[in-house]
Formats: structure tokens, C-alpha cells, sequence
């Protein structure tokens, strides 16, 4: 029996969603933003390291970038170790989710590990970045794009982290509204800065 036919509900804690993988599909695709910052955050803790050198998981596994290394040992630096731990989380959140019956655990560590990691790139503070400066030098450059774009273009450009499901919930509640829908919505990533402004000033 695969393991598609026997889930019954998301496996992370106190998600009790129906869903016929692992984990339920708000948590599926915020596994898969998660995963999205692993490469950008590896290279950017430490630029001396190349992305995809990575240590081979206990068990025989491959790493979470695919490359086996097995005479490696996790470094020993704090730094080091999270890039180690970035390393262990799996490429693929669809495959996670339908592979693994602990895929709830994965979305939990990941949480920590992707969120302790952006810290260390881009500092705690995350007030300290000019939001109108970006809202206004974004609005004047770029164009409307579908909601994963749009997250990987406000993390590499405007130095914010904001989900899948943020966008999708600002625009299921009237708050963004779609420049286009067919094939995919798009919006505008000015607005998307506003709106995550107000949030952390809230």
C-alpha cells in the first residue's frame, strides 16, 4: 500500500486536515516555500561553500541537494551546523509529503532551521529594511507575477520574506487583487510590500 493510500490527515501537530498525503496542501506548499530559500540561504552563510557539496544523510540517504558525500562530518561551527541542517531537509516538499510519514516533524524543523538561517543572512531586525524604498523602487521596475515568482522576487529583491499562503490569504480576504488570472493570478509586487508593511507594524 503506498503511502498516498494510506494518509489520512496532515501529520503536523494540531493540523487536523483531511488529505491523502502527508501534509494538507496549505502546509504542502509552505514546506515548498520553505525549501525555495535552502540553496540562496547555504551560499549566503557562507560564500566560500558551494552549494550541492553536501554530506550524505544517516542511512544511506542522499542530502537535501542530492550531491553523497559520505566520508563528511557535520561542521562544527554554529554556522556550520545550520548549514549542515539545511542540508538534511529534503528537495522536493510534493515527494516529502507524500513519501514520508514524519513530514509534519520536517515542516516543524524547517520552520526553525529556515527561519534561524535568515537571521544569521540578514539579521534579526527586520524593521531596520525600508520597506517604502523597495515598495517604490519595485513599483517603477517590476512587472505582475504569479505567487511563487513573486515570493523568490521579494526574498533575492526586497530583502522580505512573505508565503505563498500570505498572498493567498491577502487576496481570498478583497486585499490584493489579481492583475491577471488565466493562466495563473498574477499581482503586483508593490502591493504585496505594502500590505506585509502593515502587517509587522500591526
Amino acid at each position: 500500500m503506498t503511502a498516498t493510500e494510506t494518509a489520512s490527515k496532515c501529520t503536523l501537530p494540531d493540523c487536523d486536515t483531511a488529505s491523502t498525503l502527508h501534509l494538507c496542501e496549505e502546509h504542502r506548499l509552505e514546506l515548498a516555500d520553505l525549501l525555495d530559500n535552502v540553496d540562496f540561504l547555504i551560499v549566503n552563510l557562507d560564500p566560500n561553500i558551494q552549494a550541492g557539496k553536501v554530506t550524505k544523510k544517516a542511512g544511506g540517504q542522499e542530502g537535501g541537494n542530492g550531491t553523497k558525500s559520505a566520508g563528511s562530518r557535520p561542521p562544527t561551527t554554529d554556522t556550520g551546523q545550520l548549514r549542515y541542517l539545511l542540508w538534511e531537509l529534503p528537495k522536493n516538499a510534493y515527494k516529502e509529503a507524500r513519501d514520508n510519514p514524519n513530514a509534519g516533524q520536517t515542516l516543524h524543523m524547517a520552520r526553525i532551521w529556515v527561519g534561524n538561517a535568515r537571521n544569521a543572512v540578514y539579521g534579526p531586525e527586520v524593521e531596520e529594511v525600508d520597506h517604502e524604498a523597495n515598495q517604490k523602487r519595485v513599483k517603477e521596475e517590476a512587472p505582475p507575477l504569479p505567487t511563487r515568482q513573486l515570493v523568490k522576487f521579494l526574498r533575492k529583491n526586497a530583502r522580505i520574506s512573505v508565503k505563498s499562503k500570505d498572498i493567498n490569504n491577502w487576496a481570498q480576504r478583497g486585499k490584493l487583487a489579481p492583475v491577471t488570472r488565466d493562466p495563473l493570478p498574477t499581482y503586483w509586487p508593490h502591493e504585496v510590500i505594502e500590505l506585509h508593511t502593515q502587517r509587522i507594524k500591526a
